[in-house]
């Protein structure tokens, strides 16, 4: 149950990123990284395929290990 509702609202922060990426008033970062988290959270597919990819390595891994909170909210402990 827990993680279908991760992935409604990973689904839904999406949709509202995209659309912020066409309507210049709509932030999109925020929400691509709330989808990003909640994505993360309701699929043990879309972790693996985040937490091993080169990009997620190289730059993102190194300033979540420095941050409690997003290591936490990422599970990198998974």
């Amino acid at each position: 149950m827990q993680r279908t509702v991760y992935l409604i609202l990973g689904t839904i922060f999406l949709i509202i990123g995209l659309i912020g990426l066409l309507l210049p008033i709509v932030p999109q970062v925020p929400f691509l990284v709330i989808a990003l988290i909640c994505l993360t959270r309701g699929s043990k597919k879309v972790h693996h395929r985040v937490v091993s990819s080169e990009l997620f390595q190289k730059k993102i891994r190194p300033q979540l290990e420095k941050s409690r909170l997003l290591s936490k909210l990422m599970d990198l402990d998974a």
